[in-house]
């Protein structure tokens, strides 16, 4: 198997853009006259779309080790492969897990606790919940399949929608990454020091829009935990357009988080805005910096008795960034009617020690 060496040419950017234009329009064109026969083609569980290129089969491999295989969420495995060589991903990858591993089929659906793999000469995509192979370009742009898929899943999947990046050369995922992001879906990327090749992993952190950064084994108990919450299950979010004005406790929100720092918050999009706040329970991020006894304690006095506090200080060792004392203040914030009261935290100050 063979990997090609990917690169993010500055040159490159409008032909390879104009290609990925046409493609997509072509895979709509494609697939309109069928899916509208399906009056309801959406997954009510998460999608992960894993991207990787030199070294990141093992990366893969150790993923899937780690990961049950009732864990309730679907894969989708696009590595650079030779296109003029067949793959052979789906005799390696049983070895690592019991969930079926398959190569994509045009018009596939996708089922939970299943592994899908890109077939060799070909560029993957997702529509209405079903895989879609398409001609891979011929053209002298840098070939970005995992680009593809990224934003493929960011536009059917939206908040459900998971993007990895693990080892490999270049750049790809990075730019597709973004997308899921933007769609308010969970982004997580390979550390550099676990990675064999650490050059799509450093590309991804470096758009600053990766939530997580983690061994592969790691990142496996994170997606773990993620197909059990509810921002990603069930189905995905409506498609909601740029500029609509929030509800009044995200305005609310927004107004404490512009006097305490100056950053406006008002024009960026609800839907996003509402699912990144909805993302976890703090005290399941990370490793469990947050679930400190007397933190808890008074978050959760905040709602039923209206307290609020300032200035609670927790000391810990957080992931990639060392020990730090973190400064914290916390309200209520509460909404008209019978909709649920919301706590606004915030982080005043994060100090070395």
């Amino acid at each position: 198997m063979a990997n090609q060496d990917v690169t993010g040419d500055g040159d490159m950017q409008e032909p390879r853009e104009q290609a990925e234009t046409q493609r997509a329009d072509a895979a709509y064109q494609k697939k309109e006259e069928a899916d509208a026969r399906q009056p309801d083609n959406e997954l009510d569980f998460p999608v992960v779309g894993v991207g990787a290129s030199a070294g990141g089969l093992q990366s893969f491999e150790a993923l899937l080790r780690h990961l049950p295989a009732d864990s309730g969420m679907a894969i989708i495995f696009v590595q650079h492969l030779s296109p003029d060589h067949p793959s052979n991903l789906t005799d390696i990858l049983p070895r690592s897990t019991k969930m079926p591993v398959r190569q994509a089929g045009d018009g596939m659906r996708i089922e939970r606790d299943h592994v899908y793999v890109i077939p060799p000469d070909r560029e993957l995509a997702v529509m209405n919940g079903a895989l879609h192979l398409m001609s891979r370009p011929q053209t002298p742009a840098r070939h970005m399949p995992i680009d593809y898929l990224f934003r493929s899943l960011a536009e059917d999947q939206r908040n459900r929608a998971v993007a990895v990046v693990l080892s490999g050369t270049g750049s790809d995922g990075a730019a597709g990454l973004r997308a899921i992001k933007a769609e308010g879906g969970l982004t997580l990327a390979e550390d550099e020091e676990s990675a064999r090749y650490s050059g799509m992993p450093h590309a991804a952190v470096a758009t600053g829009q990766v939530d997580l950064v983690l061994p592969p084994s790691a990142i496996a108990k994170e997606l773990g935990r993620i197909v059990r919450h509810p921002h990603i299950r069930g189905k995905a979010a409506p498609k909601e357009p740029d500029g609509l004005g929030a509800p009044e406790a995200i305005q609310k929100i927004f107004i404490l988080i512009r006097h305490a720092t100056g950053v406006d918050f008002s024009q960026y999009k609800q839907s996003t805005v509402e699912r990144r706040i909805a993302r976890r329970m703090i005290y399941d991020l990370g490793d469990g910096q947050w679930d400190h006894p007397e933190f808890r304690r008074l978050l959760e006095q905040i709602i039923p008795e209206n307290t609020e506090f300032r200035g609670f200080a927790i000391v810990q060792d957080f992931p990639h960034i060392g020990r730090k004392r973190a400064v914290l203040d916390a309200q209520r914030i509460d909404q008209e009617g019978q909709r649920p009261r919301l706590v606004l935290l915030s982080v005043r100050e994060l100090n070395d020690l």
